[in-house]
């Protein structure tokens, strides 16, 4: 990794507010990087949507095509994320649509968030005919429900969205399910993604045979299949048995129903050796599990392991055993709590 990138990295990880100094010395760093390494950065983008400075200026949230074209005209270099979720589900037209991405101003947007909005078919083509998202990384789908796989396979498919890395899909109350991740796990032009949320969308272990089989997904680093509480231990035994994981540095699996049998899985599976980090927030597990994952030599990457919840099975006993100096791995922090 060039040493460009890890000084950007350095500001993703503070926490304190930013000076205009800071956020001016980071802007001057993506915009080298994005001439001088467009693939890296491109993937860089995805970890930079995800942090607080993301919402700060010069980056900042637009909400509305005023608002995206006041914030463009001003500084005609800053990269911006557009979230719709502002935008009535009844003022979220096929017209209002087709302004917006008719637009120039569309070339400094690398993020795109659609939330209860009444999307149709035309509404997706469109967005996939649009030449004008040159910069475009990352999209976001919340509350669509009628999103189903044919309509993000329309947008992948598209000449003009080549540089998608992160995928997005939160979609309870819906059609969207194991017959649409399946389609979507057959995508061969989804091998540059990065990251992929699947989050409380109906999912059951047949998604998680679908994932592990998938050839197209060998860029990943990020999967989240939270909170689709019909994915149990079956469900990790089928994701471990193909090689999806091997590339993964992150896997949340928050409210899934794995229990101590599927925590044992993953401490015993080999190709975990890159994952960084794990989310267990109500899978049921109990001290039994979290010793297995601590104690596993496969894991020796992960440095975080969240399972705070009140479904989990720790007992004061078990966390306090596994708080002793040497029960975990030097370098690994489990979270207990709120």
């Amino acid at each position: 990794m060039p040493a460009l990138f890890k000084e950007m990295d350095a500001f993703l990880e503070e926490t304190a507010p930013y000076a205009p100094s800071a956020r001016d010395d980071l802007y001057a760093l993506m915009m080298k990087a994005s001439s001088t390494h467009p693939e890296l950065y491109r993937d860089w983008l995805v970890r930079f949507h995800d942090s607080p400075i993301r919402t700060s200026g010069p980056f900042g949230k637009t909400s509305s095509f005023q608002e995206l074209k006041d914030a463009h005209e001003s500084a005609p270099e800053t990269l911006f994320y557009v979230d719709l979720t502002g935008q009535k589900s009844g003022n979220f037209t096929q017209r209002l649509l087709t302004s917006l991405l008719k637009s120039e101003h569309m070339r400094c947007v690398y993020g795109f968030v659609f939330n209860h909005h009444k999307m149709t078919d035309r509404m997706f083509e469109t967005i996939a005919a649009s030449k004008k998202l040159d910069s475009l990384v990352s999209l976001e789908f919340n509350y669509i429900s009628t999103l189903r796989a044919q309509h993000i396979l329309t947008l992948t498919s598209s000449a003009n969205l080549t540089g998608l890395a992160s995928l997005k899909i939160y979609t309870p109350s819906s059609e969207f399910g194991d017959q649409d991740v399946e389609q979507l796990a057959q995508d061969p032009n989804l091998g540059e993604l990065t990251q992929l949320q699947l989050v409380n969308s109906g999912l059951t272990n047949a998604s998680m045979r679908a994932l592990a089989d998938s050839e197209s997904l060998a860029s990943l680093r990020v999967l989240d299949v939270s909170k689709n509480s019909h994915i149990n231990a079956q469900g990790m035994e089928l994701l471990l048995k193909g090689s999806l994981l091997e590339g993964v540095r992150a896997l949340n699996l928050n409210n899934c129903k794995i229990k101590d049998e599927g925590a044992v899985m993953l401490a015993s599976s080999p190709l975990l050796s890159k994952l960084e980090s794990l989310q267990l927030q109500n899978t049921g597990i109990s001290e039994a599990g979290l010793e297995a994952i601590a104690a596993s030599k496969h894991l020796s990457a992960l440095t975080w392991v969240d399972a705070w919840g009140v479904f989990n099975a720790i007992s004061a006993q078990g966390r306090a055993a596994l708080e002793q100096p040497g029960a975990q791995r030097e370098g690994l922090s489990i979270r207990f709590h709120g």
